[in-house]
Protein backbone atom coordinates (compact mmCIF):
# COMPACT_ATOMS: atom_id res chain seq x y z
CA UNK A 1 0.00 0.00 0.00
CA UNK A 2 2.75 2.31 0.97
CA UNK A 3 4.40 1.52 -2.52
CA UNK A 4 1.29 2.52 -4.28
CA UNK A 5 0.82 5.82 -2.62
CA UNK A 6 4.19 6.54 -3.61
CA UNK A 7 3.54 6.06 -6.67
CA UNK A 8 0.61 7.93 -7.21
CA UNK A 9 2.25 10.71 -5.51
CA UNK A 10 5.25 10.57 -8.30
CA UNK A 11 2.89 10.03 -11.07
CA UNK A 12 0.48 13.13 -10.74
CA UNK A 13 3.61 15.29 -9.29
CA UNK A 14 5.04 14.42 -13.10
CA UNK A 15 1.18 15.34 -14.75
CA UNK A 16 0.97 18.87 -12.53
CA UNK A 17 4.56 19.99 -13.10
CA UNK A 18 5.11 19.18 -16.57
CA UNK A 19 3.54 21.17 -19.92
CA UNK A 20 1.60 18.68 -22.66
CA UNK A 21 4.85 17.42 -24.57
CA UNK A 22 4.21 18.25 -28.26
CA UNK A 23 5.97 16.20 -31.27
CA UNK A 24 8.29 17.72 -33.53
CA UNK A 25 5.85 18.17 -35.97
CA UNK A 26 3.72 19.96 -33.82
CA UNK A 27 6.31 22.46 -32.36
CA UNK A 28 7.69 22.98 -35.86
CA UNK A 29 4.15 23.90 -36.88
CA UNK A 30 4.03 26.43 -33.83
CA UNK A 31 7.37 28.12 -35.07
CA UNK A 32 6.00 28.35 -38.84
CA UNK A 33 2.83 29.74 -37.58
CA UNK A 34 5.01 32.46 -35.60
CA UNK A 35 6.86 33.13 -38.36
CA UNK A 36 3.62 33.91 -41.02
CA UNK A 37 2.36 36.25 -38.01
CA UNK A 38 5.79 38.56 -37.78
CA UNK A 39 5.47 38.64 -42.03
CA UNK A 40 2.36 39.61 -42.11
CA UNK A 41 3.08 42.42 -39.86
CA UNK A 42 6.11 42.82 -41.95
CA UNK A 43 3.62 43.31 -44.94
CA UNK A 44 1.26 45.55 -43.11
CA UNK A 45 -1.27 42.41 -44.07
CA UNK A 46 -3.53 42.34 -41.30
CA UNK A 47 -5.71 40.33 -42.33
CA UNK A 48 -3.76 37.38 -42.56
CA UNK A 49 -3.67 38.10 -38.79
CA UNK A 50 -6.90 36.33 -38.80
CA UNK A 51 -5.60 32.66 -39.78
CA UNK A 52 -3.09 32.82 -37.08
CA UNK A 53 -4.36 34.52 -34.17
CA UNK A 54 -7.04 33.69 -31.45
CA UNK A 55 -9.53 36.13 -31.79
CA UNK A 56 -8.75 36.44 -27.52
CA UNK A 57 -5.69 36.73 -27.99
CA UNK A 58 -3.68 38.42 -24.90
CA UNK A 59 -0.02 40.92 -25.46
CA UNK A 60 1.55 41.46 -22.05
CA UNK A 61 4.63 44.25 -22.43
CA UNK A 62 5.91 46.21 -19.06
CA UNK A 63 7.31 48.37 -22.35
CA UNK A 64 3.90 49.07 -23.04
CA UNK A 65 1.88 49.34 -19.98
CA UNK A 66 -0.73 51.51 -21.10
CA UNK A 67 -1.62 49.55 -24.01
CA UNK A 68 -4.13 46.71 -23.51
CA UNK A 69 -4.55 43.66 -26.07
CA UNK A 70 -7.13 41.25 -25.34
CA UNK A 71 -8.40 40.55 -28.31
CA UNK A 72 -7.03 40.35 -31.75
CA UNK A 73 -8.57 43.27 -32.61
CA UNK A 74 -6.95 45.22 -30.19
CA UNK A 75 -3.90 44.13 -31.80
CA UNK A 76 -4.79 45.21 -35.11
CA UNK A 77 -5.52 48.61 -33.42
CA UNK A 78 -2.03 48.75 -31.69
CA UNK A 79 0.06 47.50 -35.00
CA UNK A 80 -1.81 50.19 -36.69
CA UNK A 81 -0.81 52.90 -34.37
CA UNK A 82 2.48 51.57 -34.55
CA UNK A 83 2.81 51.71 -38.37
CA UNK A 84 1.67 55.71 -37.72
CA UNK A 85 4.40 56.30 -35.78
CA UNK A 86 7.28 54.30 -37.47
CA UNK A 87 5.92 53.53 -41.02
CA UNK A 88 9.08 51.89 -42.08
CA UNK A 89 9.31 49.08 -38.88
CA UNK A 90 10.83 46.25 -39.92
CA UNK A 91 11.26 42.81 -37.53
CA UNK A 92 14.22 40.86 -38.59
CA UNK A 93 13.64 37.23 -36.42
CA UNK A 94 17.37 36.40 -34.93
CA UNK A 95 16.86 33.51 -33.69
CA UNK A 96 13.43 31.14 -33.03
CA UNK A 97 12.79 28.21 -30.73
CA UNK A 98 9.86 26.20 -30.32
CA UNK A 99 9.09 23.70 -27.39
CA UNK A 100 5.63 22.36 -26.21
CA UNK A 101 3.29 25.23 -27.37
CA UNK A 102 5.25 27.92 -26.38
CA UNK A 103 7.98 29.67 -29.49
CA UNK A 104 10.42 31.99 -28.05
CA UNK A 105 11.66 34.70 -30.54
CA UNK A 106 14.93 37.21 -30.40
CA UNK A 107 14.19 39.77 -33.12
CA UNK A 108 15.57 42.98 -33.97
CA UNK A 109 12.80 46.18 -34.49
CA UNK A 110 14.05 48.59 -36.69
CA UNK A 111 12.43 51.85 -38.52
CA UNK A 112 12.28 55.82 -38.03
CA UNK A 113 9.76 57.77 -36.27
CA UNK A 114 7.62 59.68 -38.90
CA UNK A 115 4.41 60.36 -36.27
CA UNK A 116 4.13 60.80 -32.31
CA UNK A 117 5.15 58.28 -29.78
CA UNK A 118 2.49 58.60 -27.25
CA UNK A 119 3.79 62.22 -25.26
CA UNK A 120 6.90 62.05 -27.61
CA UNK A 121 6.66 64.01 -30.77
CA UNK A 122 8.26 62.28 -34.67
CA UNK A 123 11.95 63.13 -34.27
CA UNK A 124 12.77 61.57 -37.84
CA UNK A 125 15.41 59.66 -36.28
CA UNK A 126 16.11 55.75 -36.78
CA UNK A 127 15.71 53.50 -33.77
CA UNK A 128 17.25 49.97 -33.96
CA UNK A 129 16.53 47.64 -30.91
CA UNK A 130 16.09 44.30 -30.06
CA UNK A 131 13.39 42.31 -28.49
CA UNK A 132 12.47 39.32 -26.75
CA UNK A 133 8.93 37.62 -27.16
CA UNK A 134 7.17 34.21 -25.95
CA UNK A 135 3.96 33.18 -27.81
CA UNK A 136 1.71 30.48 -26.33
CA UNK A 137 -0.01 28.69 -28.86
CA UNK A 138 -3.51 27.13 -28.30
CA UNK A 139 -5.29 25.04 -31.24
CA UNK A 140 -3.03 25.80 -33.79
CA UNK A 141 -3.52 29.93 -33.38
CA UNK A 142 -1.61 32.07 -31.44
CA UNK A 143 -3.32 32.87 -27.81
CA UNK A 144 -1.35 34.46 -25.71
CA UNK A 145 2.11 36.87 -26.32
CA UNK A 146 4.72 38.28 -23.82
CA UNK A 147 7.24 40.98 -25.14
CA UNK A 148 9.48 42.75 -23.67
CA UNK A 149 12.16 45.42 -24.99
CA UNK A 150 15.03 48.10 -23.91
CA UNK A 151 12.59 51.16 -23.80
CA UNK A 152 15.33 53.77 -22.15
CA UNK A 153 17.26 51.96 -25.52
CA UNK A 154 14.99 53.00 -27.76
CA UNK A 155 14.38 56.23 -26.72
CA UNK A 156 17.74 57.47 -26.29
CA UNK A 157 17.86 56.68 -30.15
CA UNK A 158 15.11 58.82 -31.15
CA UNK A 159 16.45 61.81 -29.22
CA UNK A 160 13.59 61.70 -26.61
CA UNK A 161 16.24 61.26 -23.01
CA UNK A 162 19.99 62.17 -23.49
CA UNK A 163 22.26 59.10 -24.22
CA UNK A 164 24.64 57.76 -21.22
CA UNK A 165 27.45 60.13 -20.85
CA UNK A 166 25.51 63.09 -22.01
CA UNK A 167 24.56 64.46 -18.48
CA UNK A 168 22.62 67.62 -17.49
CA UNK A 169 26.00 69.50 -16.81
CA UNK A 170 26.70 69.35 -20.17
CA UNK A 171 23.43 70.82 -21.59
CA UNK A 172 23.50 73.27 -18.62
CA UNK A 173 27.11 74.18 -19.98
CA UNK A 174 25.66 75.62 -23.34
CA UNK A 175 23.72 77.61 -21.40
CA UNK A 176 26.06 79.23 -19.31
CA UNK A 177 28.64 79.46 -22.18
CA UNK A 178 25.11 81.80 -23.85
CA UNK A 179 24.98 83.42 -20.54
CA UNK A 180 28.67 84.78 -21.19
CA UNK A 181 28.21 85.77 -24.82
CA UNK A 182 25.65 88.20 -23.36
CA UNK A 183 28.12 89.40 -20.97
CA UNK A 184 30.79 89.46 -23.11
CA UNK A 185 31.95 88.36 -26.54
CA UNK A 186 28.73 88.87 -28.91
CA UNK A 187 30.27 86.54 -31.75
CA UNK A 188 31.09 83.66 -29.76
CA UNK A 189 26.92 83.03 -29.57
CA UNK A 190 27.16 82.16 -32.91
CA UNK A 191 28.70 79.13 -32.57
CA UNK A 192 26.10 78.25 -29.50
CA UNK A 193 23.06 78.10 -31.66
CA UNK A 194 21.38 76.22 -34.26
CA UNK A 195 21.14 77.22 -37.76
CA UNK A 196 17.50 76.87 -37.63
CA UNK A 197 17.53 79.09 -33.89
CA UNK A 198 14.10 79.65 -33.12
CA UNK A 199 14.73 82.96 -30.42
CA UNK A 200 11.70 84.88 -28.97
CA UNK A 201 12.34 87.60 -26.95
CA UNK A 202 8.24 87.90 -25.86
CA UNK A 203 7.15 90.96 -23.93
CA UNK A 204 8.58 92.66 -27.22
CA UNK A 205 8.07 89.93 -30.26
CA UNK A 206 11.25 90.30 -31.20
CA UNK A 207 12.23 86.95 -33.30
CA UNK A 208 15.98 85.96 -34.07
CA UNK A 209 16.04 83.25 -36.59
CA UNK A 210 19.79 82.92 -37.47
CA UNK A 211 23.25 82.83 -35.46
CA UNK A 212 23.91 86.14 -37.37
CA UNK A 213 20.63 87.54 -36.28
CA UNK A 214 21.55 86.35 -32.13
CA UNK A 215 24.51 88.15 -32.13
CA UNK A 216 23.18 91.45 -33.52
CA UNK A 217 20.38 91.47 -31.03
CA UNK A 218 23.37 91.35 -27.98
CA UNK A 219 25.48 93.49 -29.99
CA UNK A 220 22.63 96.23 -30.07
CA UNK A 221 21.65 95.50 -26.35
CA UNK A 222 25.27 96.23 -25.42
CA UNK A 223 24.69 99.53 -27.43
CA UNK A 224 22.08 100.59 -25.29
CA UNK A 225 23.36 99.35 -21.87
CA UNK A 226 27.36 98.97 -22.35
CA UNK A 227 27.21 97.83 -18.75
CA UNK A 228 24.44 95.19 -19.64
CA UNK A 229 24.82 91.76 -17.86
CA UNK A 230 22.51 88.69 -17.16
CA UNK A 231 23.04 87.21 -13.87
CA UNK A 232 21.83 83.73 -13.45
CA UNK A 233 19.22 82.76 -10.59
CA UNK A 234 19.28 78.87 -11.21
CA UNK A 235 18.91 76.92 -14.29
CA UNK A 236 16.90 73.27 -14.31
CA UNK A 237 17.41 70.84 -16.90
CA UNK A 238 15.28 67.93 -17.91
CA UNK A 239 16.98 65.91 -20.94
CA UNK A 240 17.21 68.81 -23.46
CA UNK A 241 14.60 71.36 -22.18
CA UNK A 242 16.36 73.77 -19.99
CA UNK A 243 14.50 76.39 -17.90
CA UNK A 244 16.85 79.28 -16.91
CA UNK A 245 16.48 82.01 -14.46
CA UNK A 246 18.01 85.49 -14.40
CA UNK A 247 18.14 88.62 -13.61
CA UNK A 248 19.25 91.22 -16.51
CA UNK A 249 21.08 94.55 -15.24
CA UNK A 250 22.76 97.48 -16.54
CA UNK A 251 22.30 101.44 -17.56
CA UNK A 252 20.87 102.75 -20.33
CA UNK A 253 23.68 105.18 -21.53
CA UNK A 254 23.15 104.27 -25.10
CA UNK A 255 19.86 104.88 -27.72
CA UNK A 256 17.20 102.77 -27.82
CA UNK A 257 14.62 102.76 -31.19
CA UNK A 258 12.74 106.07 -30.52
CA UNK A 259 14.43 106.10 -26.99
CA UNK A 260 17.28 108.78 -25.87
CA UNK A 261 19.70 107.75 -23.29
CA UNK A 262 17.69 108.37 -19.95
CA UNK A 263 20.80 107.07 -17.53
CA UNK A 264 19.29 104.89 -15.64
CA UNK A 265 19.97 101.80 -13.61
CA UNK A 266 17.58 98.76 -14.23
CA UNK A 267 17.67 95.40 -12.82
CA UNK A 268 14.75 92.92 -14.11
CA UNK A 269 14.49 89.45 -13.65
CA UNK A 270 13.55 86.90 -16.34
CA UNK A 271 13.37 83.49 -17.37
CA UNK A 272 14.54 81.57 -20.53
CA UNK A 273 13.02 78.18 -21.75
CA UNK A 274 15.56 76.74 -23.99
CA UNK A 275 15.40 73.40 -26.06
CA UNK A 276 19.23 72.15 -26.88
CA UNK A 277 19.93 69.84 -29.67
CA UNK A 278 23.41 68.29 -30.58
CA UNK A 279 25.36 70.65 -28.52
CA UNK A 280 23.16 73.76 -29.58
CA UNK A 281 20.54 76.03 -28.35
CA UNK A 282 17.80 75.24 -31.39
CA UNK A 283 15.04 77.40 -29.56
CA UNK A 284 14.77 80.07 -26.74
CA UNK A 285 11.75 81.82 -25.32
CA UNK A 286 11.97 84.99 -22.85
CA UNK A 287 9.94 85.75 -20.35
CA UNK A 288 10.11 89.43 -18.48
CA UNK A 289 7.64 92.28 -17.37
CA UNK A 290 7.97 95.00 -20.10
CA UNK A 291 6.27 97.68 -17.76
CA UNK A 292 9.30 97.04 -15.48
CA UNK A 293 11.93 98.07 -17.29
CA UNK A 294 9.63 100.63 -18.44
CA UNK A 295 9.07 102.39 -15.23
CA UNK A 296 12.53 102.06 -13.83
CA UNK A 297 13.89 103.74 -17.01
CA UNK A 298 11.14 106.71 -16.49
CA UNK A 299 9.56 105.90 -18.99
CA UNK A 300 6.28 104.53 -17.82
CA UNK A 301 3.54 107.39 -15.89
CA UNK A 302 3.07 104.56 -13.02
Amino acid sequence: MRRLLIFVFISTTVVIGEPAIGTAADEDANAGLVRRMIDAVNRRDLDALDAVVAPDVVRHSAATAGVTVRSLDDLKAFLRSDFATVPDSVIDVQHLIAQNDLVAVHAVYSGTQQGPMGPFPPTGKRVEGPFLSFLRIEDGKIAEMWVEWDNLSMLTQLGHVPPPGRTSDAVAKVVADFEAAWNGDPAAAADLVTDDIEYLEVPSGRRSESPEAVVSWIEETQAWAPDFTIRTVDVTVCGDDVTWEWVMEGTQTGEWPEIGATNRPFSVPGVSVIRVRDGRIASCRDYWDMQDLMTQLGLSGE
